[in-house]
C-alpha cells in the first residue's frame, strides 16, 4: 500500500508537470486560428479596403491567408446609425463571423470568416444585406422616441 506522503508527492509532481506543459497548449490553441503567414495590421486592412469595389456590394473580400478571409464592410452605404449599430449587432450572433473592428474614422468595418466554412464573397454579402433589411424594417417600427431611446442603450461607441 502506498503512503500518504508518497500519495502527496505524486500529486504534487502532476500538478507542477501540468503547469509546465499548459502555457504550450494555450499557445498552440492561436496556431489552430491563425495562419501561418504574419498577422495583418488594422492599416493594412484599411488600405485594402479603400482600393475594394463596393459599387455593387455592401461588403468585399478584401484579403485571404490559410485560415481566414477578410471582409470588409463599407459603412458610407448604411443610411442611418441604426443601421449601423444593429448591423453590428447582428453580425455578432452569426456563426461564420467574426468582428476584428473598424478604422479609426469608422470607413469600414472589419470581419474574418474562417476558410472552413467555404463561405463565399456573395454568401457573406448576402449576410449583411439581409442584417441591413432587418434593421431597416426593425427601424421603421420605431417612434422618434423608441428610436433615440434604442440609440442611447446600445450606441457603445458614443461619448457619453
Amino acid at each position: 500500500m502506498i503512503s500518504f506522503t508518497k500519495l502527496i508527492s505524486k500529486l504534487v509532481l502532476t500538478i507542477l508537470v501540468f503547469l509546465l506543459i499548459l502555457p504550450g497548449i494555450l499557445n498552440a490553441q492561436e496556431g489552430n486560428y491563425l495562419g501561418c503567414e504574419k498577422k495583418i495590421h488594422p492599416e493594412e486592412l484599411l488600405a485594402k479596403a479603400m482600393i475594394a469595389d463596393f459599387s455593387n456590394n455592401l461588403s468585399e473580400k478584401i484579403y485571404e491567408d490559410s485560415k481566414n478571409s477578410y471582409f470588409a464592410v463599407d459603412v458610407a452605404k448604411l443610411n442611418t446609425k441604426f443601421e449601423r449599430i444593429r448591423l453590428l449587432e447582428l453580425s455578432y450572433s452569426d456563426d461564420a463571423l467574426v468582428s476584428i473592428g473598424t478604422d479609426e474614422n469608422r470607413l469600414f468595418y472589419f470581419f474574418l470568416v474562417n476558410n472552413i466554412l467555404n463561405k463565399t464573397p456573395e454568401d457573406i454579402n448576402n449576410t449583411f444585406i439581409g442584417f441591413q433589411t432587418q434593421a431597416t424594417v426593425e427601424s421603421a417600427k420605431l417612434n422618434e422616441e423608441q428610436l433615440r431611446l434604442w440609440l442611447l442603450q446600445h450606441d457603445k461607441l458614443s461619448k457619453k
